[in-house]
């Protein structure tokens, strides 16, 4: 159901006898990242899973803790969903790197409640987000993603959903 509402579908166009689907690549992208998300949420729900219910409490739980056999009926076990959560990863990186010097601007350096937190952000996690990044291959050409014909209703129609 989350990816009928939320992801574009196919359009079969007749091409003689054989039938095509098309996507752009920019709606391809966009059901990759959103499958991504969903294959993340699940694993995050099977990483900290209730094992076992409470025999005192209504809807409480007794006992939380992997889930293994849901993590890999749910993600691991299909080739898709994992290549899925890899993109999604890698564009969260993308953005993150992207963001990093606007970050470290936005952040209030007078402010003794954020000062701690922005010394970590400088010193350990900016540099080593993008040493992360620069050791990952490239996932797609960000800057051609909206160009082109129809570039802009690609990009209305991806912001409305």
């Amino acid at each position: 159901e989350i990816h009928n509402r939320n992801c574009f579908q196919l359009e079969t166009q007749d091409s003689g006898s054989n039938g095509t689907c098309v996507l752009s690549a920019a709606q391809r992208i966009y059901n990759r990242l959103v499958s991504g998300l969903h294959s993340s949420i699940s694993l995050h729900i099977a990483h900290d899973y209730c094992l076992q219910r409470s025999t005192t409490a209504i809807a409480e739980c007794a006992t939380w803790g992997p889930n293994a056999t849901l993590a890999h009926e749910q993600v691991l076990q299909h080739p898709d969903r994992v290549e899925s959560l890899y993109a999604a990863f890698a564009v969260l990186l993308r953005a993150v790197v992207r963001a990093g010097d606007a970050v470290t601007v936005a952040v209030p350096h007078e402010d003794v409640a954020f000062q701690e937190s922005l010394r970590e952000w400088e010193e350990a996690l900016l540099p080593e987000v993008r040493r992360l990044a620069s050791s990952c291959p490239k996932t797609f050409a960000e800057d051609d993603l909206f160009a082109g014909p129809g570039a802009d209703d690609a990009w209305a129609e991806i912001q409305r959903r």
